[in-house]
């Protein structure tokens, strides 16, 4: 079993073996190298450059392959740049949760159900 470490509200799984530690290591290398990681937004660059936890949970949901994790990570930065996910504020969803087109589910800061 692997040990878990929670950070800031995530559950991040140490790289327990030299494997796990290489393959983080080509998927930030590949993926800072990549030329649409230069639109990306500055928080989503700082997560990429410094938190395993996010790269992890890619490579754990394609098993490994880091190929296909690139190619996933890649469009998930990319979806996250076109629709301005930084920008998004509740005013803006206002709209949308009113007409019940979208909802909000989870724990707030606070740790209360939403």
């Amino acid at each position: 079993m692997s040990s878990q470490v929670a950070t800031q509200n995530h559950t991040t799984e140490k790289p327990q073996s030299t494997l796990n530690t290489l393959a983080i290591q080509d998927l930030r290398a590949r993926i800072l190298q990549d030329k649409s990681c230069r639109k990306c937004s500055p928080q989503d660059l700082v997560r990429l450059k410094t938190q395993d936890w996010w790269l992890i949970s890619f490579l754990r949901a394609h098993n490994y392959d880091l190929d296909v994790t690139y190619a996933v990570l890649l469009e998930c930065i990319q979806w996250r740049n076109n629709f301005q996910v930084e920008r998004i504020s509740i005013l803006g969803m206002k709209p949308l949760l009113d007409r019940q087109l979208a909802y909000l589910h989870g724990r707030d800061l606070t740790d209360c159900s939403i």
